[in-house]
């Protein structure tokens, strides 16, 4: 316990150090079995063999995931504490590493790797009545994982992990004199269940759904002719008033249906002359020179995942634009960088690359005025051109 006391701030710490945009995500914890593989060589004289029993070690682990390192939200830096016990046996090894998460609608998957340096007490003696074998050992230490996680509130989750080791413990047995063997804990594996809180916002938000409104025909009413007055001498004559029908826009795209070629174009997106081609300002704005997307962006990109989702006719060819600071062969390149992060990011939340392209428009069709700072930040957007 007292050196868990200590690991901890150690580990917050030297996460803060990483880079001034790396924060703490989440804290986690696991508690299982573990096994050190034992070999042993270099025999001398008559010795039992080392390779301890087949009871297994607990295992304990404490790690932090980190957020904010890279630009995929999905990949995160790990750092890591684990320990290893039992009667004879005492390990403990620090390590840093990189989880990549794949979510999906009722779980997560994850997968990484991790180096380290490890720290080993091994106190065994195989044979009675002969003296104790204490040794210490260190050693680097690798390690891939796997993981799966169920969430059991919108922050916390539950956690199945594995884990295999590669390491390389050297120690000696010596039970009596003119006895002695090499011994070599050269890999290990561990299997835990474990506990992880995240402290910012989680990775999954909750489903929205979009639905269009229902387009509202309006009713004319039926006009009566005016009761006509009976003369006495002519006959009356009837007077017919035609049911007066207004021409009809039934997705609300601008476009009359009677020179609508493509009906039912979803509200809140522009179109031609025919009603065809669709396009969506996607109101991601940019800071000047930059071609990350600010965490405000994200419910915004949700929300246009969820109507593809919806939708699945239609392919969309993501366009960024940028303003007119900078030269064109610059402007040109940023754009390019800005529309392959929003594509990368609607990829990431489940839209298939067959329906994805992207294009930088450089500085290009600016819709306000580039003297103007506001003008600029205008100019600095995204736009999702859908065909079908």
């Amino acid at each position: 316990m007292k050196k868990i006391k200590y690991i901890i701030p150690s580990l917050v710490v030297l996460s803060s150090l990483v880079s001034a945009d790396v924060s703490v995500d989440s804290l986690g914890a696991h508690l299982g079995y573990s096994n050190f593989k034992t070999t042993q060589t270099n025999m001398q004289g008559s010795i039992t063999l080392a390779k301890q029993p087949d009871e297994g070690y607990l295992y304990g682990e404490l790690y932090i995931l980190l957020n904010g390192a890279f630009e995929d939200k999905s990949i995160k830096p790990t750092l890591n504490y684990m320990i290893s016990k039992n009667s004879d046996f005492l390990n403990n090894t620090l390590m840093a590493g990189v989880n990549k998460y794949h979510y999906f609608e009722s779980f997560d998957v994850y997968y990484g790797a991790l180096l380290g340096y490890g720290f080993q007490n091994w106190d065994y003696n195989p044979i009675n009545n002969t003296k104790d074998n204490k040794n210490k050992a260190t050693s680097f230490v690798g390690a891939v994982q796997l993981g799966v996680e169920y969430p059991v509130t919108k922050k916390l989750f539950l956690d199945f992990n594995a884990k295999l080791y590669k390491h390389n413990y050297e120690t000696r047995l010596e039970p009596s004199s003119g006895v002695k063997a090499d011994i070599n804990h050269p890999s290990s594996y561990s299997l835990a269940i474990g506990l992880r809180y995240a402290f910012g916002s989680v990775e999954k938000k909750e489903v929205l759904v979009l639905q269009e409104e229902p387009v509202k025909e309006e009713i004319v009413p039926e006009q009566r002719p005016e009761p006509v007055v009976k003369k006495p001498v002519a006959k009356p004559v009837p007077v017919i008033v035609p049911v007066v029908v207004l021409p009809k826009d039934s997705d609300g795209d601008g476009i009359l249906d009677k020179d609508d070629i493509c009906h039912n174009t979803p509200k809140g997106f522009s179109v031609d002359e025919n009603g065809c081609e669709v396009a969506y300002n996607l109101e991601i704005k940019f800071k000047s020179s930059s071609s990350k997307i600010e965490q405000e962006y994200t419910q915004t990109i949700e929300k246009f995942v969820l109507f593809l989702k919806n939708f699945p006719k239609y392919k969309v060819n993501i366009e960024a634009y940028t303003d007119s600071l900078g030269t064109k062969s610059s402007n040109q390149k940023l754009s390019e960088k800005r529309a392959k992060s929003v594509y990368k990011r609607i990829i990431e939340l489940g839209i298939s690359k067959e329906r994805m392209s992207y294009k930088g428009m450089g500085d290009t069709n600016p819709i306000a005025s580039n003297t103007s700072s506001e003008g600029r930040e205008k100019n600095r957007r995204v736009v999702a051109v859908l065909e079908k």
